[in-house]
């Protein structure tokens, strides 16, 4: 088991940014760290890069109580399509997993190196409606990307491939302990204690949520769509960043997340940048609608689970009541 003894240091940062580059790296400074991943800018005689590296997996398991690797290869795979395309995220330099860079690192963690992001972090509300409109156009383009399978992507760079053929499964892989598809009662979940009038309206989502089990494709999914891995210009979308939980599984899902933080006003007009039908503009806001229900139930165990502030918790249950409220049409059709 790596130790955080080995993470590596500014030297070996520098060395790696020399190897792969062949520019003079200069300042190699830490940039932040998540739950996967450590992130270092370095400037170089060209434009800045970023070096992500693997966290071990002893501070991994501390962060959270659930262990995503960030699949650096499936990372760069994306954004190998999306920079040729859509554009609006970093571009892609290198991959330890590549045979051409096999052994340029002196530390063992696995690592990618890509530009720096454009742009800023904002508040929710810092994004302008065009902004929202872009982030929906950029959302489509990243669900129209080829792909085979459902659940988490497999860790290769030459083609987006997932290994189940069960979308309930790939929705636990990437969601563990997501009602109903782990097919618990809502009596034993978090929210029975921390808001009890929530459980029977749903409870009642229980039998519409598991015919997202059926489905037989998906696309590719950013799965983390919130403030932090989103960033601003002027209001405008810049960049996204942070494709360490990218899975195959329905549409819906990346609305119903970005719904959990952005709100669902802001969420339909993301969806309005998402595509000109407006059957399908409906569908996918009733998809994501119904998948909020199970979205806002997760988010309240894990915060509940992790032990986090009240406030948090107590946020996520009022977007979980919204959004049973909005769903409660679904039902009656």
């Amino acid at each position: 088991m790596a130790g955080l003894d080995e993470l590596p240091d500014a030297v070996a940062v520098a060395r790696l940014v020399r190897s792969v580059t062949g520019l003079e790296p200069r300042d190699p400074r830490p940039l932040g760290s998540g739950v996967t991943t450590i992130a270092w800018r370095v400037e170089t005689d060209a434009d800045p890069v970023v070096v992500l590296i693997q966290r071990p997996e002893a501070a991994r398991a501390a962060a959270t109580n659930v262990d995503i690797p960030p699949r650096y290869g499936a990372q760069l795979a994306i954004l190998d399509q999306l920079h040729a395309g859509a554009g609006r995220v970093p571009r892609p330099i290198a991959w330890g997993g590549n045979e051409e860079h096999a052994g340029l690192a002196r530390f063992s963690l696995p690592w990618a190196m890509v530009s720096e992001a454009t742009g800023a972090t904002g508040e929710a509300d810092a994004i302008s409606v065009a902004g929202l409109h872009e982030l929906g156009a950029w959302i489509a383009a990243l669900h129209a990307l080829p792909c085979t399978g459902l659940g988490l992507l497999e860790d290769r760079r030459d083609a987006l491939v997932a290994p189940h053929a069960d979308m309930g499964t790939a929705l636990l892989e990437r969601w563990p302990g997501l009602w109903p598809f782990d097919g618990t009662s809502l009596i034993a979940h978090p929210i029975a204690r921390l808001a009890a009038p929530l459980v029977e309206p749903a409870s009642r989502f229980r039998e519409a949520l598991l015919r997202f089990g059926l489905l037989t494709r998906g696309v590719v999914l950013h799965s983390d769509l919130n403030p932090l891995h989103l960033f601003l210009s002027d209001g405008h979308l810049a960049t996204v960043i942070d494709f360490s939980d990218a899975f195959v599984g329905p549409a819906a899902a990346d609305l119903a997340v970005l719904a959990s933080h952005y709100g669902w006003e802001r969420t339909q007009q993301v969806i309005e940048g998402y595509t000109t039908s407006t059957i399908l503009r409906e569908t996918r806001l009733a998809e994501a609608e119904l998948l909020g229900v199970a979205i806002g139930l997760y988010r309240v165990r894990k915060r509940f689970v992790g032990q986090q502030p009240r406030e948090r918790i107590d946020r996520d249950i009022a977007f979980l009541k919204a959004t049973i409220e909005r769903a409660a049409h679904l039902l009656r059709g």
